[in-house]
């Protein structure tokens, strides 16, 4: 199917004021024979999708599929896409592929072969790292779930990889760590990965969400942020801060002192409210998704860390099925509602939206 002969939606956002001002736009995709045409089949958004926006500048999420309009971008999520088009060697047609798209019906780039599905190398995404360029084949677990299982997929494609990752590296550091901002499902992924293999987890969350935390039963205990004092002292704990709060990072150091080991500063959250002028600590470090893909890959083989990405994403999709709300939306116009809603801070740790464009 000639690209040049879809008409295309896509929704953009004012890179000034992303939260507050988006609009739904009408395009055709270039006329290119060597593009890969992609039909965007569903995409979720959370409050992972606001972090591209606020940290653009650190994980160049601009980049990805860039607006031609100067001022508006296009903010990335997670989702599946059928391949429509590609040249001889890049992609069937009607493959499945899921990874970083645009909140678009349709959407084309360029795009060379690797064994775990295709990896774009349009400018200037090529900058990129290799897990926000590649869009993989789904695997074929996958045609044996029902709509439901592939809904919660489709949440989940967000966050297994990050928890894949960093339970492994903490299951090799300690056998306790804390977690902040642990409604999120990227904190209780991370928490059922750990649990899963023997790792005693504490949850740290608002005293709004305790309920709904407790009942992910991942967390060995939870507790609110102003509890931080009631933390048992016991062996060494490593700290994994996704909420980025100074604040509570040193209410842990005066409850914990030398016990608290080390603390991992997951992604961006570092350079919300983590002053760049306090002294640099040798037990804080910084774990970005992306990096230590690479770093893993280059160790050990990126099949060997697509079959840790494969296991993560089967566990997490049957302990999140069962009480996962998933809504599924169709259209743009949904998206745009879901996206001001996310902004605005009305979201359920026990649901999620799916978009089907």
């Amino acid at each position: 199917m000639p690209s040049d002969n879809l008409s295309v939606s896509v929704l953009e956002a004012d890179r000034a004021d992303a939260f507050e001002h988006t609009r739904i736009v009408s395009d055709r995709l270039p006329d290119d024979p060597d593009a890969l045409v992609l039909e965007v089949l569903r995409f979720s958004l959370a409050t992972n999708n606001l972090g591209y926006v606020m940290l653009a500048d650190f994980l160049r999420s601009w980049d990805a599929y860039p607006s031609p309009t100067p001022g508006w971008g296009r903010v990335p999520v997670w989702g599946a896409a059928r391949v429509l088009a590609a040249p001889p060697g890049v992609a069937d047609v009607g493959t499945v592929v899921t990874g970083y798209l645009p909140m678009a019906t349709h959407t084309a780039l360029r795009a060379a072969a690797v064994p775990e599905g295709v990896l774009a190398v349009d400018q200037p995404r090529a900058a990129m790292l290799p897990i926000y360029r590649r869009l993989t084949t789904a695997p074929p677990v996958l045609a044996q779930w029902d709509e439901h299982q592939i809904d919660v997929d489709t949440v989940l494609l967000a966050v297994f990889p990050f928890a894949a990752l960093l339970a492994r590296d903490l299951q090799q550091q300690t056998d306790r760590v804390v977690v902040s901002s642990a409604s999120s499902r990227s904190a209780a992924a991370l928490a059922r990965l750990l649990s899963g293999a023997g790792t005693a987890v504490t949850g740290l969350t608002s005293a709004r969400h305790r309920a709904a935390v407790e009942s992910f039963g991942v967390y060995e205990q939870v507790l609110t942020y102003d509890d931080i004092a009631a933390l048992p002292i016991g062996g060494d704990v490593v700290y994994a801060d996704l909420a980025g709060s100074a604040e509570v990072g040193a209410a842990l150091g005066t409850r914990l002192g030398s016990r608290l080991a080390a603390t991992v500063v997951v992604g961006g959250t570092h350079l919300r409210s983590w002053s760049a002028d306090a002294p640099q600590d040798p037990t804080v470090s910084v774990f970005n998704t992306g990096d230590r893909e690479q770093e893993l890959a280059a160790e050990l083989g990126q099949e060997a860390v697509e079959q840790l990405y494969l296991a993560a994403r089967i566990d997490l999709n049957g302990w999140a099925c069962p009480w996962l709300q998933v809504r599924t939306l169709s259209g743009l116009e949904a998206a745009d509602a879901t996206w001001r809603d996310i902004a605005a801070g009305r979201s359920d740790p026990l649901s999620a939206v799916v978009i089907r464009p």
